[in-house]
């Protein structure tokens, strides 16, 4: 689709409204609202947790400024003009914040002309190589106001393709990746914060590469670049998974006569009400954190139920 097409504003049952939760904003504070460029893994992530988004696409990136929003969520690939390069940088002077992801072609020499390379010095890298993926889990290093991913500050990407970086001066670098000596003989950069961007080298946004874990770097990513919008984002996709793990077990726990099970879906349940509650509060962390518990005691319970025999059937 081309131009600007606004984003399903999606509503969650077990939120109420969106934009009745959503922080007042004076004129000079952008609005929370994230823009998405080309990408439909974050489009769903986004509309599945409830946040609205605008949709923007590479050739919308190089004719139009990006306004309106406080984030925009980057795949590199799609800046393809120096038009689009400006764009992102005035974006990010004028008080948005940047989450870059991957690359688009990677060039050799010190001639290196491609519209993306125009925004490394912008983001605080000089990109290097290229690899597949790897076994090593990414390790976050800096995590910021908010939760880390509900694994940890140890995130297994199942052989995500990722691309190898040098930080530049002034650059930190917030993770790195276990067992992969970068160039100054540390472990190798994964994600990098400058000023209002946070890169990370993972393609997370690929189709193929999607998962729960990729999702939950994502917005641990918007959190870290920009707390003010980013720990409520983070905590309703928290709430998002565990009220859809709770979905499963209480389906579960419907066809299932023992009453054993149906006590623990009520104990989950009573979890998801206590992090909404939070989030409510002004509290988002606490409610990431209390939804991730609801998320894993509902998975473990569904899980122990699933290798438990059916005696009825017996």
């Amino acid at each position: 689709m081309r131009g600007l097409l606004l984003g399903a504003f999606a509503v969650l049952g077990s939120f109420g409204a969106v934009g009745s939760a959503l922080p007042a904003h004076g004129r000079d504070v952008p609005p929370a609202l994230a823009v998405v460029v080309d990408s439909p893994v974050a489009e769903r992530w986004f509309g599945q947790a409830g946040i609205p988004y605008i949709r923007r696409n590479a050739a919308s990136l190089s004719s139009t400024p990006i306004s309106g929003a406080s984030v925009l969520v980057l795949p590199m690939e799609c800046v393809t003009t120096p038009a689009a390069a400006r764009h992102v940088q005035d974006f990010l002077s004028t008080g948005g914040s940047v989450v870059a992801l991957y690359w688009g072609t990677l060039e050799e020499g010190e001639d290196r002309s491609g519209a993306c390379y125009r925004l490394a010095p912008t983001l605080g890298i000089v990109p290097s190589g290229w690899e597949q993926g790897t076994a090593a889990p990414m390790v976050i290093t800096d995590p910021g106001l908010g939760a880390t991913p509900g694994s940890g500050r140890e995130v297994r990407l199942s052989e995500v393709p990722f691309v190898t970086f040098q930080p530049t001066t002034g650059s930190r670098v917030v993770a790195s990746w276990a067992n992969i000596e970068g160039g100054d003989g540390k472990p190798a950069g994964a994600a990098v914060l400058r000023g209002r961007s946070l890169y990370l080298g993972a393609n997370l946004l690929r189709p193929a590469s999607a998962s729960r874990e990729g999702r939950e770097l994502l917005f641990w990513a918007i959190q870290r670049v920009a707390p003010r919008v980013g720990l409520e984002w983070q905590a309703r996709d928290r709430l998002a998974t565990a009220s859809a793990a709770w979905n499963s077990l209480s389906a579960a726990s419907t066809s299932d006569p023992n009453p054993a099970l149906g006590a623990e879906a009520d104990g989950v349940r009573a979890l998801l009400t206590e992090a909404r509650a939070h989030l409510a509060g002004n509290s988002p962390v606490r409610a990431t954190l209390t939804a991730e518990r609801a998320r894993v005691t509902a998975e473990a319970i569904l899980e122990r139920h699933r290798r438990t025999p059916d005696k009825s059937q017996e």
